[in-house]
């Protein structure tokens, strides 16, 4: 194997990173979440999932390949991978990332939430099947009503200036958002809001 030189940041650039190692809880992998450069002239990052052998003789399989963003895996009681994507299909109302579950055998990953908003977050139970997830969710507006309210401030808006009418409007490096964060329980597929 020969070594390759650094010759810019480019080259930098070209490196993955990693985000995020969950050990197999039953077999001797490990699932890998890497960041980076999507294509030759794609300037857009993209994270993809690998399937990291213990075994150095056994080489890391990307089991996630493609454009879309692929995060954050963790495994279920019964060993299935999940993660988060953004590869949710186009007629789906729900917008950003969604979790997906692998099943035993190799093949398509099959998304598991529809949250209207997209889930930043996911913690996988390893004694049951339970999936905690955290989401945003607008005050006051149903379950149900929540996509098409985000798509009716999105089109109603005339400017890019923000109202608040809460405190606080800003945490660190980032504006608070009109919606809150919601954790929500999945418990053998069954949807229930823990927040008030």
């Amino acid at each position: 194997m020969t070594e390759t030189p650094f010759f810019d940041a480019q080259d930098l650039l070209r490196l993955r990173r990693v985000d995020a190692v969950e050990p197999h809880p039953f077999e001797p992998w490990a699932a890998v979440a890497a960041q980076g450069l999507g294509g030759d002239h794609d300037e857009r990052f993209v994270g993809d999932i690998w399937r990291v052998s213990l075994d150095q003789d056994v080489p890391p399989v990307c089991l996630t390949p493609g454009p879309t963003h692929d995060h954050s895996p963790c495994f279920d009681a019964q060993g299935r991978l999940l993660f988060l994507s953004d590869r949710a299909p186009e007629s789906d109302d729900a917008r950003g990332a969604q979790v997906f579950r692998f099943g035993t055998h190799p093949g398509d990953p099959q998304q598991i939430t529809r949250e209207p908003l997209g889930v930043q977050s996911l913690q996988c139970s390893h004694s049951e099947d339970v999936l905690l997830v955290t989401t945003q969710v607008y005050p006051g507006v149903e379950h149900a009503h929540q996509a098409a309210h985000a798509k009716a401030l999105k089109q109603g808006a005339r400017s890019s200036a923000l109202l608040y009418t809460r405190a606080p409007v800003r945490h660190w490096d980032h504006w608070e958002p009109a919606s809150t964060t919601h954790v929500v329980v999945y418990r053998s597929g069954e949807r229930a809001d823990l927040t008030p």
